[in-house]
């Protein structure tokens, strides 16, 4: 399934690039070009976000700060068993607790950003031209 990824610049001449939000190192996730990149295995019930249409990921790429972020399209593997909501605060403990599948109440949780697919692997493709 086509997607797209929203990712953070970490090496361009070998094509690496990272998490777009970054909580911690522990949830730090590095994609290379045309390799598969999964949900870290420390966290097995977590998952990978990507967005469906272009527009959506624009429509994020839009409100982070750093101008070293771009958008790829990318083969992904949609997720099963997946849930509606993620952490609002992308903290270490909220992030923990949505990837450990533990339970939330009200005030940790938000509706997924308009457009989010949830993905077991994503595999970036080709850079996005803006």
């Amino acid at each position: 399934m086509k997607v797209y990824k929203v990712v953070f610049l970490y090496n361009e001449e070998e094509g690496m690039y990272r998490s777009a939000i970054i909580a911690d190192e522990e949830f730090d996730l590095l994609y290379k070009v045309g390799e598969p990149t999964h949900p870290p295995m420390s966290f097995p019930k977590a998952k990978l976000f990507a967005f469906r249409e272009l527009d959506d990921a624009k429509k994020f790429l839009g409100g982070l700060s750093s101008n070293l972020r771009t958008i790829f399209l990318a083969e992904a593997k949609p997720a099963r068993n997946h849930r509606r909501f993620i952490p609002c605060h992308i903290v270490n403990r909220t992030v923990k607790r949505y990837w450990n599948n533990d339970h939330f109440n009200f005030l940790d949780v938000t509706p997924i950003p308009e457009g989010t697919i949830l993905c077991d692997e994503i595999t970036l493709l080709e850079k996005v031209t803006l």
